[in-house]
């Protein structure tokens, strides 16, 4: 669940970036994907609970895609996308 920022909100670069992630398996990496590039990629200790924070610095279009990327120790993935402006 992306946190901040909201879906439609309209944020400035750097802009921080928060989620709550949570599955059956353990969450062992987690990916930053801003208007289709990775910006963050980052292992992480296994966990079923975890939230992320990160400041993001990547340049801003007028409206922009932005996805948080979760992968299990097992390679599943789940993500969720949010639009926000600038």
């Amino acid at each position: 669940d992306i946190r901040m920022p909201k879906n439609g909100d309209f944020v400035s670069s750097p802009f921080t970036a928060e989620a709550a992630i949570s599955g059956s398996e353990d969450i062992v990496r987690i990916q930053t994907i801003m208007n289709g590039m990775i910006v963050m990629d980052e292992q992480i200790p296994p966990t079923k609970s975890y939230v992320y924070r990160s400041v993001v610095t990547a340049p801003l279009s007028m409206q922009n895609k932005f996805s948080i990327k979760a992968y299990s120790q097992k390679g599943e993935t789940t993500s969720e996308i949010i639009i926000f402006g600038r």
